[in-house]
């Protein structure tokens, strides 16, 4: 009795406010009730709402068909070629070659273009329109009086330079197809034909019916077999030229970025060189390697700024934040100093500690 005259005895004025309480929350249950019975809301027409919806996807999907038109590659913009489907690398890769190189005079030469993926250029195919009207006939590199023209059944990874120019192909596209074969590793299939700078449609159709391509994979393996392994921190130009998808260009480059960062350390770095994409380097990144014994590496308690700055994986922020902190602290006792000052970001941190030493 004791527990109960302890907590349920109330006093007057409680009994009444627990009794207002109860009627309250009685009310507040009756009105509930009573809303969705007495209290109808008038239904709403969303008709022109959907009306407005359907407009707009309707629109959109014009617009959208729009994005494909009739055009021509030596006349059409960087940003109607975005509109096409291009990237902005494939769309200036096709100017170049028409401002640099000559305009196009077939479809099919635009399937010659760097970066151009075959899906691409089916999309893109029955859209194009060239306007040979305004443009003269190519001049033909073939002379006649100079080379007797034969058609013969050949071998493109074999045949000499004399008797492609008895196939009518003059000495410098006769040179280029064989620069071709050499840089590539040979012709795969007679499609391969397409990817040879110089040689005209009219001619590649031509030859195709009398390509034979024989021991094709031997031809492959042995040029595998040469290039497998390249040392992209020793390697010489014409180490890397031996490369398959390794131009003049493209080994000057790689030279030139390994002196500046201080040589590889992973092959993935490749990608960073100019030119050279996710693509280029899934094809290809299998020839070479990098030993890590072989970089030059920076000596952190005496680079100055500039030296410091100048290594492309040094911004102007961190290569300030740098060398302040050994300005104020002293020389660093390890390279873990950088990161738990936070003076480089983790993720970029693992990418340069292998340049740095403290010795």
């Amino acid at each position: 009795m004791n527990f109960f005259d302890k907590y349920f005895v109330f006093s007057h004025s409680e009994k009444r406010g627990i009794l207002l309480f109860l009627i309250l929350i009685l009310l507040l249950c009756f009105i509930y009730w009573c809303i969705p019975r007495y209290f109808v809301p008038e239904p709403t027409d969303y008709s022109a709402a959907i009306a407005k919806m359907e407009q707009a996807h309707i629109a959109h999907e014009k617009e959208t068909e729009s994005k494909r038109f009739l055009f021509d590659p030596n006349t059409i913009s960087k940003d109607s070629l975005m509109l096409l489907g291009f990237s902005s690398k494939q769309a200036w890769n096709l100017i170049n070659f028409r401002t640099k190189v000559k305009a196009f005079t077939s479809k099919k030469e635009l399937k010659k273009l760097y970066a151009m993926t075959d899906s691409l250029f089916e999309s893109v195919a029955p859209l194009i329109q060239l306007d040979n009207s305004n443009k003269s006939e190519p001049k033909s590199d073939i002379k006649q009086k100079d080379v007797e023209r034969k058609l013969f059944s050949f071998d493109p990874n074999t045949l000499p330079l004399d008797s492609l120019k008895l196939l009518g192909l003059s000495a410098k596209t006769a040179q280029t197809l064989i620069r071709f074969r050499e840089k590539s590793g040979g012709f795969r299939s007679k499609s391969d034909l397409w990817k040879v700078y110089g040689l005209k449609d009219s001619q590649i159709e031509e030859l195709e019916s009398y390509v034979v391509i024989k021991e094709q994979s031997k031809v492959y393996e042995e040029k595998e077999i040469q290039v497998k392994n390249i040392d992209l921190n020793k390697a010489s130009k014409a180490e890397l030229m031996a490369a398959k998808g390794i131009g003049n260009a493209f080994s000057d480059r790689i030279i030139d970025y390994r002196n500046r960062i201080g040589g590889f350390v992973s092959t993935s770095q490749l990608q960073e060189v100019f030119g050279i994409d996710q693509e280029w380097l899934e094809k290809y990144e299998g020839q070479f390697a990098a030993n890590k014994e072989d970089i030059q590496r920076i000596k952190i308690n005496s680079v100055t700024f500039k030296e410091l700055l100048s290594h492309p994986y040094f911004s102007y922020s961190q290569t300030q934040l740098i060398i302040n902190y050994r300005a104020q602290h002293g020389d660093f006792n390890s390279l873990e100093q950088i990161r738990e000052n936070n003076l480089i970001k983790p993720k970029h941190y693992r990418k340069i500690v292998p340049y740095l030493t403290i010795q």
